[in-house]
Order: structure tokens, then C-alpha cells, then sequence
């Protein structure tokens, strides 16, 4: 599974109020379940790009770094609980889909508002394993 580097800061950031959601993040995040992804200084005029496009959503950097990951990857799934934000969103003006993909890899996103906080520490508690 690949991710980029502003989904896990942004998940820190949503669970830094309760420390066991931090420590079931942190050991998500160790479990090397999800891959960072690499994006290049001279990539990033293609997320800025994808984040104007959609201004008006707005996309956030963590979004705009995925949907750019999935573009460059040929990847067409993306997991996110930001339904309404990745529904949205387009490559190669093809909808992105959810996890009935048949590709191998999905991007993992795990960026959540604070409303959707409660289902993402339900989530992150079934990775309790070390």
C-alpha cells in the first residue's frame, strides 16, 4: 500500500488529543502496512497544479500529493474516509474508485476531519498488534 509523507502528518495531527489513538497511529504507522511514496522538488508543480484545479473543493496537500501518486503509479483506487473529496477528484478525467479494485496496491490516505476522528481511531485499533 502506498501513502506519501503529509498523510501521516496529518493523521498525527488529528490524534494528538488522545494517546492511545496516537500509539495505535504510531503502530499503524511502524506495522509497514502502507509504503511512503516519494515525491521529487520538481514533481511538485503537478500537485500544486491538481490543487488548483480543484480550488474550490479545496484539495489539501495530503490530497493533492495522493491523487498525483496514483496518477504517476497508474494506480486507480484510493481508500480514504474523505468520500466526498475524493469523489471529486479525476485522473485522466476517470473517476477514482474504492477498495473493489483489482489493482494490488491502493493509496491509503488516512486523513480524516475531526467530525470522522472517532471512525479512524476504530480503524487504526484493529492494527493493536505489534
Amino acid at each position: 500500500m502506498l501513502t506519501c509523507e503529509a498523510v501521516p502528518t496529518e493523521l498525527f495531527h488529528l490524534v494528538a488529543d488522545t494517546r492511545s489513538e496516537m500509539e495505535a497511529a504510531q503502530r499503524f504507522v511502524r506495522s509497514g502496512a502502507a509504503v511512503l511514496g516519494t515525491i521529487e522538488d520538481a514533481e511538485l508543480q503537478h500537485v500544486h497544479g491538481l490543487m488548483s484545479r480543484y480550488w474550490d473543493r479545496p484539495m489539501g496537500f495530503a490530497d493533492g500529493t495522493l491523487v498525483y501518486l496514483a496518477k504517476r503509479e497508474f494506480l486507480s483506487a484510493i481508500l480514504t474516509v474523505d468520500h466526498a473529496d475524493f469523489a471529486t477528484y479525476r485522473i485522466e478525467g476517470k473517476r477514482l474508485t474504492g477498495p473493489k479494485s483489482t489493482r494490488a496496491r491502493h493509496l491509503i490516505p488516512l486523513v480524516a476531519s475531526k467530525s470522522e476522528r472517532a471512525a479512524l481511531g476504530a480503524a487504526l485499533s484493529l492494527n493493536q498488534a505489534d
